[in-house]
């Protein structure tokens, strides 16, 4: 089967997990998802979906039921599912404390309650989870991988304060055995995400969730959840491969990690299941988003250096980039959509970026919205993130002034010079 390829089913896969390591799988609000998980649900420990928006954001679109009542009764539905498959339920509220209502987290926990086990709450802010803990003291508490722990200290005092149990550990000790054996000593289980929108040392993850929440689109936010991805991606994709799991990866995790997240619920079920058909069979050391291809004497370097990339070649030394193709990140429009409005925008040093005006598709999110259309967007050369945010917000600004006159709103974009020094190519 090609990386790329959509997977109708999970029924052929020959699963090559190590022993003791289970997959989460995303639910992305299509039952028909959950009728695919069956034949491999042995192999998984449970399915992840945030809480009503109106509860907690999550970092992701939500794409549930809109009317709270509703998504209730959907989340039965998943609960009652996943029960008879064996599968645990997890219900992500990984957001900032003050965007966390604690009581509706605890409601919508208590609907569940009895109609699957385990059931857990995953948190990323300790005082919000000292407020569910008081709230629901019987619910299991997770630590989310926003909660940013890497150290046995930090880790302890989410068990100490909370009871937690289980830690799904800082994106940034994710490939670091090490660090990860120090964590395991703690006595809580542990897990990691496979892979994400996000790069290493990222410093806009706060405002990665303010738009997800209700009222939150504020101007001046970085509301983009890829937004340095799309200065670094493809200028350097091997700088993601410090902190990225690829399926041949699990080998290394084994006695280590009990579970590894598996992206996607922002996805369309075929997509969901190639992603988890490939970390299922745990052999590709391709990234499932075709950034790179790593040679097996990564893991060993990666696990043991010191992280100072402007120093060291090695990763842009043997690391293969691959041929970019769109899976929902910041290269869309203008390569996939002939003959939609594009705005060419050449910078310094050769820099680029190209934004293009296009339909919005569920599984293709556009870095903005304007005028009940996306606004896509590719980067070409090392751009700063928050350049390409004032770009996209300038061009989104004159579309919004223009009436949805689309000619005359990207024209006014193009007009004069742009932030970080771009003008019309």
């Amino acid at each position: 089967m090609s990386p790329r390829a959509p997977a109708a089913s999970l029924e052929d896969v020959r699963v090559g997990l190590p022993p003791g390591l289970r997959l989460a799988a995303p639910y992305n609000h299509d039952p028909a998802l959950l009728d695919a998980l069956e034949p491999v649900a042995g192999h998984l420990a449970g399915v992840y979906l945030p809480v009503h928006p109106t509860a907690a954001a999550s970092g992701r679109a939500f794409r549930g039921p809109a009317a709270p009542a509703a998504y209730v009764a959907e989340l039965r539905r998943v609960a009652r599912r996943c029960r008879r498959m064996g599968l645990g339920l997890a219900l992500l509220a990984n957001v900032p404390g003050w965007a966390v209502d604690a009581r509706a987290v605890a409601r919508t926990a208590e609907t569940l309650r009895g109609e699957v086990d385990p059931l857990r709450v995953t948190l990323a802010d300790l005082a919000a989870a000292r407020r569910v803990r008081a709230a629901a003291p019987w619910l299991a508490i997770g630590v989310s991988t926003l909660a940013d722990v890497r150290t046995p200290v930090e880790a302890c005092w989410w068990r100490d304060e909370v009871g937690a149990a289980f830690l799904t550990v800082s994106r940034e000790v994710n490939r670091t055995p090490a660090a990860l054996a120090r964590l395991a000593a703690t006595g809580m289980r542990l897990g990691v995400v496979s892979y994400d929108d996000c790069v290493p040392g990222c410093q806009y993850r706060l405002a990665h969730v303010v738009p997800e929440r209700p009222g939150g689109r504020r101007r001046g936010w970085t509301t983009s959840p890829r937004c340095l991805a799309g200065a670094s991606r493809r200028a350097r994709p091997w700088l993601l491969a410090q902190k990225e799991i690829l399926p041949g990866h699990l080998r290394h995790l084994a006695g280590l990690v009990e579970e590894v997240k598996v992206s996607g619920r922002d996805q369309e079920t075929p997509e969901v299941l190639r992603r988890l058909r490939l970390y299922l069979e745990a052999r590709s050391l391709d990234h499932p988003s075709d950034l790179y291809a790593e040679p097996r004497a990564a893991w060993k370097r990666i696990a043991s250096c010191d992280r100072a990339c402007r120093d060291c070649s090695w990763c842009a030394d043997h690391l293969r980039p691959l041929a970019p193709v769109f899976a929902g990140d910041d290269d869309a429009g203008p390569r996939d959509a002939p003959g939609r409005p594009t705005l060419d925008l050449r910078g310094p040093h050769g820099a680029r970026i190209r934004a293009t005006l296009g339909p919005i598709h569920p599984d293709r999110p556009p870095l903005r919205e304007v005028c009940g259309m996306g606004l896509y967007c590719r980067v070409d050369g090392v751009v700063d993130g928050v350049v390409v945010e004032a770009v996209l917000g300038r061009i989104a600004d004159r579309l919004q002034a223009a009436g949805g006159d689309v000619v005359r709103g990207l024209a006014a974009a193009a007009s004069g010079s742009l932030p970080g020094g771009f003008r019309r190519g």
